[in-house]
């Protein structure tokens, strides 16, 4: 046998040749077609090929310090088009090509230009070589692979001449009459190589993957059930768990339902009329039957329904007049009321307020008076309706009413306003407006009366967030906190620090009554303020050594004065209220502890402590309070838990203490009584506690809301599921308890929870995919899986990308198993369904993001699978998906 030549004479080798060919004026293909057609034939006539062969073939091919004399490509083609090779030689250089190519990422190179050229290739490999290959009793693995790719390879590049579709159908063919050989073969070698020609097959096959127009009217269906589809029934009940969204969101979010259902029109055979007026009659229709189905009546329902949701359209129509205009809405309410009278469960007294035909009613009057309905429209749906229903509110001058210094006239004109759901709006805008100018103004007197005025109108203070964020009250607050020190004013004038503490129990009370702390930069409009750090700790205490020379000194000098002369004006004065708030608790734990060791008695504790109940000094109690109870539970001697509750008990119990700081010690004083840590108290005394606590309970909303929400399945989001026999239909227009569990779900819930029930709503497609596409019931079904879930895909954006990854190993799947001639999967569908929904739900600036997101992850998980063309085809089908985009799977 020849020895192997070494390395520096293959080098030596090939740099003559080289230079051989330079000297002749050979060009580069020529050299590279004479040195391979070289050792093709001698590999042809060669009973064995010897070690010198192998390696100069090696040489030629593959990469030597960067530089190769022939690419691995060339070497491929010279095999493909001697169709008389044998099998040996065939798969002797292909596994040399693979070789080649495994030694470094470079492509395989064709040496061809055209798509003749590529395609007459093609065809070569699938009918000569492929079968030489599978003759060969020598074919290994690594060759049959290296073929499989050689006609991926060629068929991708095939297929980007659209006009090439009789040639590919062609290598299709050729593909399938060597699968015919291969029938039966599942193990080895061949095995593996038949699973990966199928797998060639389905991906070559084509697919439907445009979205097309049904062939029925779905949105008929819909129209004749009167029910609420998944993606509104969670934009209400959303709405109704969340009142105090801001309206702005309120509107984006309805402009985005109402794209997405208009764009989804074509698809569902329907028109953009019919699907506008159908989302308004689901949507109105739902919030019409949530306030007839609450269990008691409330004022902030009432005015979300008749003042919120009004003003809400009337915006939606100023951005979408094209989609919103007369014609849609009063088809629109045409459909719900001929819904709310069709339902045997709307009857009730007409005088009763929770009728469906009293809601109906005002609903009808409010719409009107924003302008949404003409007169004529509205008598036309209410006919007992009168001119005075219809009138737009007296326009009155708010801001003069509210500049009045009179707490009763100004009470007089927020209850006035408030209470009328036509001019809630007007007044909430004028309120804010005051807030401003009276802080900008330095006007601490007139702004603290404004805040005394709505801090005692609890469901008016409540109202009045449907309509204004909390910001636009809370930062002039905070602004005129910071910029204010009574320190500076007038000795002489108490009232100024009185004023100061009412601005602070504003605050508190308002950002404990609407949960507002978790966001507490947001709703002060800073992130420096002392009041944003105060507010998340106000009942801490601190040791001595961790504060300020002047906290030191301020504690100092209050404890003192508390048991001694008394607290002077002086002292009063001197003292920054930044800094009395922020050491109240550790003054009162500072005097308990003097107590415990008997340098103070019980009835001096008490006398000292009775200053905070002066109205100077009420709007530390909060803190002062809460630390105490937290103390109280944490005590576990019976004698000092004696002392604090006693303490606890004149606190609560005394005249002087303000209802602002009851209502805000009241959950902690609630949580303290039911977990036994005021054991020491009769019972007469818990039920006076209890009592006195009563007013500032949570109340219960009027709607049935889960305790323990869990994410939303897709059963619970499928209004075609089987209703309860025992309770009869459901009504129209209806939401279910279910539906307004999934509202809490969304919000409760994790990122993966939700993507979990994406998954489970594929699934349910995906075990549909034998159903005829065409058929009514199957139309009907998909709509609404498609529309629960392009609902929880807007939720959380993330899911995004699971759907992408799910696409792509559905469609691995798929191929492996052989389904090649199946025209489109409806898995596949409803993913980019979804992905194109959310898309078109979400706002031009959120889209581009999202649309960045989905191209990567079908770059990255999607075209590895094949599925990457698929999923943009069907993407592209939906208007709002941009078609600038390039395709990531190109």
């Amino acid at each position: 046998m020849t020895p192997s030549p070494e390395l520096p004479t293959l080098a030596a080798w090939i740099s003559l040749v080289s230079e051989a060919a330079s000297k002749a004026g050979k060009s580069r293909d020529a050299l590279q077609d004479e040195v391979l057609d070289c050792l093709v034939d001698l590999l042809a006539v060669s009973v064995e090929p010897s070690t010198a062969l192998r390696a100069y073939l090696a040489a030629a091919i593959e990469s030597q310090g960067g530089q190769r004399l022939c690419p691995p490509g060339v070497l491929a083609r010279k095999v493909v088009q001697r169709p008389t090779s044998s099998p040996f030689v065939t798969d002797f250089c292909l596994q040399a090509v693979n070789r080649a190519l495994a030694s470094d990422a470079t492509s395989p190179s064709f040496g061809t230009s055209t798509t003749e050229e590529r395609t007459a290739g093609l065809d070569a490999v699938i009918r000569t070589v492929l079968p030489n290959v599978l003759k060969s009793p020598t074919s290994s693995s690594a060759s049959q692979r290296w073929l499989v790719r050689l006609v991926r390879r060629a068929m991708q590049s095939s297929k980007q001449n659209t006009s090439d579709k009789v040639t590919v159908e062609k290598v299709r063919e050729g593909l399938r009459a060597v699968l015919a050989q291969l029938d039966g073969t599942e193990t080895g070698v061949l095995g593996e190589l038949k699973n990966e020609l199928q797998e060639l097959l389905a991906r070559s096959s084509p697919r439907a993957r445009k979205r097309t127009p049904a062939p029925v009217k779905i949105d008929d269906f819909d129209l004749s059930r009167r029910g609420v589809d998944p993606d509104a029934a969670l934009y209400c009940a959303d709405l109704l768990l969340h009142p105090h969204t801001p309206t702005s969101l309120v509107t984006s979010r309805f402009l985005g339902l109402l794209r997405y259902r208009t764009d989804q029109a074509t698809f569902r055979g329907s028109t953009a009329e019919q699907a506008a007026s159908l989302l308004l009659a689901e949507v109105v229709g739902a919030m019409v039957w949530s306030l007839h189905s609450a269990t008691r009546h409330d004022f902030l329902l009432e005015s979300l329904v008749y003042a919120k949701l009004p003003q809400a359209l009337k915006a939606c129509r100023e951005a979408a007049p094209q989609h919103l205009s007369h014609a849609v809405l009063t088809k629109a309410l045409e459909v719900v009321r001929s819904g709310l009278e069709s339902s045997p469960k709307a009857e009730k007294a007409q005088a009763d307020d929770a009728s469906t035909q009293h809601i109906w009613d005002h609903l009808v009057f409010a719409l009107c008076r924003e302008g949404l309905l003409s007169s004529a429209e509205s008598t036309t749906l209410v006919p007992s309706a009168e001119s005075v229903d219809l009138e737009p509110p007296m326009e009155t001058d708010l801001d003069e009413k509210l500049a009045s210094t009179d707490s009763n006239e100004l009470r007089a004109a927020v209850e006035e306003h408030m209470h009328t759901f036509s001019s809630q709006n007007r007044m909430s805008q004028a309120m804010a407006a005051a807030f401003r100018h009276r802080s900008e103004n330095a006007d601490i007197t007139g702004l603290a009366n404004l805040c005394e005025v709505v801090m005692s109108h609890k469901d008016e203070l409540a109202v009045m967030f449907l309509h204004i964020e909390p910001h636009e009250l809370l930062r002039p607050v905070r602004e005129l906190l910071d910029a204010r020190d009574p320190s500076q004013d007038d000795a002489n004038d108490s009232s100024v620090m009185e004023r100061y503490g009412m601005l602070v129990l504003f605050l508190q009370v308002t950002v404990e009554r609407f949960e507002l702390s978790h966001d507490l930069a947001k709703h002060l409009g800073s992130t420096s303020s002392f009041f944003v750090a105060w507010l998340r700790a106000s009942s801490a205490v601190y040791t001595l050594t961790n504060i300020s020379d002047e906290e030191r000194h301020t504690i100092s000098g209050w404890i003192g004065a508390l048991f001694g002369e008394g607290i002077s004006d002086e002292l009063m004065h001197s003292t920054n209220p930044k800094v009395l708030l922020k050491i109240a608790p550790t003054i009162l734990k500072q005097s308990l502890m003097a107590c415990r060791a008997a340098v103070v008695d019980q009835d001096s504790l008490r006398d000292a402590l009775s200053y905070f109940l002066q109205e100077l000094l009420r709007f530390t109690l909060p803190g002062v309070l809460v630390w105490l109870l937290t103390e109280i539970e944490q005590t576990s001697a019976a004698s000092s838990k004696t002392g604090m509750i006693n303490i606890l008990q004149f606190f609560c119990h005394s005249d002087a203490l303000p209802p602002p700081v009851l209502e805000l010690i009241a959950p902690h004083l609630a949580i303290a009584l039911r977990r036994g840590s005021l054991s020491g108290l009769s019972i007469s005394e818990r039920l006076k506690l209890l009592k006195l606590i009563a007013p500032y309970r949570p109340q219960q909303s009027p709607l049935t809301w889960s305790e323990s929400p869990t994410p939303p399945a897709p059963a619970v989001l499928d209004p075609a599921r089987v209703p309860d026999q025992t309770s009869g239909p459901a009504p129209p227009f209806a939401l279910t308890t279910e539906h307004l569990d999934a509202a809490v779900g969304l919000r409760a819930t994790s990122a993966e929870s939700i993507r979990d029930s994406l998954r489970r709503i594929v699934d349910q497609v995906r075990r549909e995919d034998s159903t005829d596409p065409t058929q009514p019931d199957h139309l009907v079904r998909y709509g609404r899986l498609e529309r629960a879930g392009v609902a929880l895909a807007a939720w959380q954006p993330s899911a995004l990308q699971e759907l992408v990854r799910s696409a792509a190993s559905m469609h691995r799947d798929e191929d492996r198993q052989g389904t090649v001639d199946k025209p489109s999967s409806h898995s596949m569908a409803l993913i980019a369904d979804i992905l194109g929904g959310s898309l078109t739900l979400a706002d031009e600036a959120d889209r581009q993001e999202q649309l960045r997101v989905i191209s990567t992850s079908v770059r990255e998980r999607g075209s590895r699978s094949g599925a990457a063309s698929e999923l943009w085809e069907r993407l592209q089908s939906w208007p709002a998906v941009s078609s600038e985009v390039v395709n990531p799977g190109s």
